[in-house]
């Protein structure tokens, strides 16, 4: 569990780095550690990536696939677009049985 948490922070580093918000979603990181597959599931959760890939060879614990092609784009835009809606639900003292509407344009 440590080395997870030691790897998810180099990640949001990278991601930091790079400008990239955890809400964006990425492709790939890729770790030098075998980790087994529960521990890779967490880590890919917490980093928010589809896929974890080792390589035991590479120089860096961490290497984050910052490419975001135009399916990633959209959905790091649904995820923001969602939580700009329930932040605006919560700030109007709405719950989460209260019907609202919505209207996109573009």
């Amino acid at each position: 569990m440590e080395t997870v948490r030691r790897l998810a922070s180099i990640a949001h580093q990278q991601r930091a780095d790079a400008g990239i918000k955890v809400r964006q979603p990425l492709h790939r990181i890729i770790i030098r550690e075998i980790l087994s597959e529960n521990l890779q599931e967490l880590l890919r959760d917490e980093v928010n990536v589809k896929k974890v890939v080792v390589n035991e060879k590479q120089s860096e614990d961490v290497k984050l696939d910052t490419t975001i092609d135009a399916n990633l784009k959209k959905e790091g835009f649904s995820r923001e677009l969602i939580r700009s809606i329930n932040a605006l639900r919560k700030k109007s003292g709405l719950t989460i049985n209260d019907t609202i509407t919505i209207a996109l344009s573009g």
